[in-house]
């Protein structure tokens, strides 16, 4: 059974190479959904397994680009609408 999480990254997160890290990493934890920057940071909705999805969250807050400072990561569960793949939008 799959979930789901919208996620809020804000900070320094624009222009640092984010989104690509993001979308490496969520492929690595073979979660579907899509990541896009807003003026506010850095939106991402995922979905997959629960365990995937906190480390998803965990290492969004650990691993960050070198040029990037996180300052927050919230996330909140959502219901889960069947995406396929992951992109950067």
């Amino acid at each position: 059974m799959n979930a789901a999480q919208y996620i809020r990254v804000s900070g320094v997160v624009q222009g640092v190479g984010f989104r690509p890290f993001v979308w490496r990493l969520a492929r690595d934890l073979e979660l579907s959904g899509w990541v896009r920057n807003d003026s506010r940071g850095v939106e991402i909705t995922a979905e997959g397994p629960q365990v995937q999805l906190y480390a998803l969250i965990e290492r969004l807050r650990r691993d960050a680009p070198p040029r990037a400072r996180v300052d927050a990561v919230i996330a909140r569960a959502v219901a889960p609408e069947g995406l396929d793949g992951f992109r950067i939008v």
